[in-house]
C-alpha cells in the first residue's frame, strides 16, 4: 500500500489508528499490509495488520475517525470531496522496518519496471520473498 511519508510515520508513532481510503480491496482481518512511503521517501517503511475495515457515509466516517485518523475534519472532508462514503482501515499491530529497500534498491531486485503501487498491490514472487527476508 503506498502511503504518504507523513502518515506512514504516524502509523509506524502509533498516533494514527486508522488509514482512509476512497476504496480498497477486501481486506480480511489480520492481513498483513506493507507500507511504502511515497513522496520524496520512496521506499518500503514497515508494515501493519488489518482490523476492521469501515465503509461508512462520510459524516459517520469523520465521527469514527476524528480523534485518531491523523488528520483534521478539514483534511478529511476535502480529500473525500464528492464521495458519499468512505473507508477506515482499523491499523493493528504496527511495525518499523530495520532495512528499508528503496525504490532503485527495489528495482534493482525485481527489474527496472517494477512500479509501486498507486493505492494497493498483491505481494507475490520476489517482492514477497524480499518482504519476507529483510525483517
Amino acid at each position: 500500500m503506498s502511503v504518504k511519508p507523513k502518515y506512514a510515520k504516524m502509523i509506524l508513532e502509533k498516533t494514527k489508528k486508522y488509514e482512509l481510503r476512497k476504496k480498497v480491496p477486501y481486506l480480511p482481518r489480520n492481513t498483513r499490509i506493507v507500507m511504502y512511503a511515497s513522496g520524496r521517501e520512496k521506499k518500503i517503511v514497515g508494515e501493519f495488520k488489518v482490523g476492521f475495515v469501515y465503509l461508512l457515509p462520510i459524516k459517520e466516517l469523520w465521527k469514527l475517525i476524528e480523534n485518531d485518523g491523523g488528520v483534521s475534519r478539514e483534511e478529511f472532508f476535502y480529500y473525500f470531496r464528492g464521495y458519499k462514503e468512505g473507508y477506515a482501515i482499523e491499523i493493528r499491530e504496527p511495525k518499523k522496518y530495520k532495512n528499508k529497500p528503496t525504490l532503485e534498491e527495489l528495482r534493482e531486485i525485481l527489474g527496472k519496471d517494477f512500479q509501486p503501487p498507486i493505492n494497493f498491490m498483491k505481494v507475490t514472487g520476489k517482492l514477497k520473498l524480499l518482504l519476507n527476508s529483510i525483517n
